[in-house]
C-alpha cells in the first residue's frame, strides 16, 4: 500500500505526541498543514496536540476547523466533543458526541466520549448505556472500563466502579488513565492511603500531568484528616479518664497503649508517603514555616492525650481549660472531615437509589459484575 508524504507526517506527529515530544510534533504538523491546510486529519491531529498540551481554546479552534473540513470524520467530532466539554459547553458536547457515534456506531471511543458528555450533562442513565456499549464494543480497551467507572461513581455504585477500575488496570497496568480513575474512585470511597499512593506513582511517571499534583495534595489532606480524627479519639479517652478521676498508673497505661497503637498504625499507613507529605507540608503556598492545619490537628490531640493521660490529678484549672480550648480548635479539621465524608456517603446513596429507579424506568438492566457484561460482535 502506497501512502502519501502527508500521511507519513501525520503518523509521525501522532507518534511524537504519544511519547511527549510535543515541540517536535508541532514542527512536523506545521509542515503537513502548510501543504494541506484543509486536511481534516491534519487539523484533528493539531486538536489532539493541543489537548495533550492543555491548551483548551486552541484545541476547540482546531477541532471546529477539523469538523468543517471533514464532516464525516469521526475523530474530528470526538475531539470536538472533548474540547466542548473542556469549555463547559456540555449540551453542545453531547450533540458533537452524538454525531461521532452516528459516524462510528461500533467504535468504543465514540461511545466513551458520549458517556463523558452525557455524564457532565447530568443524564446518568444514557451515560451508563453509552459506557456499557463502549465496553461491549471493545472489552480489551482499558479506557472503556475507566469511563464506565466514572459513570458508576457518579451513580453511587462504588463497588461496581472499583471492579471496573480493577479491570482497566489489568488491561493497561502502565497507562495513566486507569490509574487516575482508580485513584479518584479510591478518594471518593474513603480509601485515602490507596489514593495517595496511586497519585504518587502517577506523579513519578507523569510529573507534568494536568491537575495531578493538586489531586495528590487533596488525597494527602484527606489522609491527615482521617488520622487527626483517630488521634482525637485517643485524646478524648485521656480526657474522660482524667475527668472521671481514674488513678494515674492505669490511666497512663491505657493512654500510652492507645497512643503507641496510633503511632504504629500511622507509620504503617504512611509507608512510602512520609517524605512526600513532609515536602508538601513545607512547600505548599510557598511558605516553608507557615503553620499547617493538618499538623496542628495531629499534634494538639497527641499533646492533650499526653497531658491528661500521664499528669497526676489536680492540674491547675487554667491548664485544663487552656488544653481543652486548644483541643476543641484542633477538632475542627477531623469533625469537618467526618461531616463531609458522611455527606458524600449519603449523597452517593441517594444517587444510587435514583439511578436504579431511572434505570428500571428506561428498561435497562444494571449489571453489577463487570466481568459479566457481554461483548458485541462487530462486522468484519
Amino acid at each position: 500500500m502506497i501512502t502519501s508524504p502527508v500521511d507519513d507526517d501525520l503518523r509521525l506527529a501522532r507518534e511524537l505526541i504519544g511519547i511527549g515530544r510535543h515541540a517536535d510534533a508541532r514542527r512536523v504538523l506545521a509542515g503537513a498543514l502548510a501543504a494541506h491546510p484543509d486536511s481534516a486529519d491534519a487539523l484533528a491531529t493539531l486538536a489532539y496536540l493541543h489537548h495533550c498540551t492543555g491548551d483548551g481554546a486552541a484545541m476547540l479552534d482546531a477541532a471546529v476547523r477539523a469538523v468543517a473540513a471533514g464532516p464525516a470524520h469521526p475523530w474530528a467530532h470526538r475531539l470536538h466533543a472533548i474540547a466542548l466539554l473542556g469549555a463547559g459547553r456540555t449540551a453542545d458536547a453531547v450533540a458533537a458526541a452524538g454525531r461521532c457515534v452516528d459516524l462510528d456506531p461500533d467504535g468504543s471511543a465514540a461511545h466513551q466520549v458520549r458517556a463523558h458528555a452525557l455524564l457532565r450533562h447530568g443524564d446518568l442513565v444514557e451515560a451508563y448505556r453509552s459506557a456499557v456499549l463502549a465496553v461491549q464494543f471493545d472489552p480489551d480497551d482499558a479506557d472503556a472500563y475507566s469511563t464506565l467507572s466514572r459513570v458508576l461513581l457518579a451513580a453511587g455504585e462504588r463497588s461496581a466502579a472499583r471492579a471496573a477500575d480493577r479491570a482497566a488496570l489489568r488491561l493497561a497496568p502502565a497507562a495513566p488513565g486507569p490509574h487516575r480513575a482508580f485513584a479518584e474512585s479510591a478518594t471518593l470511597a474513603g480509601r485515602y492511603r490507596t489514593a495517595a499512593r496511586a497519585y504518587r506513582s502517577l506523579l513519578r511517571t507523569h510529573p507534568t500531568e494536568v491537575g495531578l499534583p493538586r489531586a495528590f495534595e487533596a488525597a494527602l489532606d484527606w489522609l491527615q484528616a482521617l488520622w487527626a480524627g483517630l488521634a482525637a479519639l485517643v485524646a478524648g479517652v485521656a480526657v474522660v479518664l482524667y475527668v472521671t478521676g481514674a488513678p494515674t498508673p492505669p490511666r497512663a497505661a491505657t493512654v500510652g497503649a492507645l497512643a503507641a497503637a496510633w503511632a504504629v498504625a500511622y507509620g504503617y499507613a504512611h509507608r512510602g508517603l512520609a517524605a512526600a507529605w513532609w515536602r508538601y507540608l513545607r512547600t505548599r503556598e510557598g511558605t516553608r514555616r507557615e503553620p499547617r492545619a493538618a499538623l496542628i490537628a495531629l499534634v494538639v490531640p497527641l499533646g492533650v492525650a499526653g497531658l491528661f493521660g500521664f499528669a497526676p490529678l489536680g492540674l491547675p484549672w487554667l491548664v485544663v481549660v487552656s488544653a481543652l480550648v486548644f483541643f476543641a480548635i484542633a477538632l475542627m479539621m477531623p469533625i469537618g472531615f467526618l461531616v463531609i465524608h458522611l455527606t458524600l456517603a449519603a449523597a452517593a446513596l441517594v444517587r444510587r437509589r435514583r439511578f436504579r429507579r431511572d434505570l428500571g424506568k428506561s428498561g435497562l438492566v444494571f449489571e453489577p459484575q463487570i466481568s459479566k457484561i457481554p461483548g458485541k460482535a462487530t462486522p468484519a
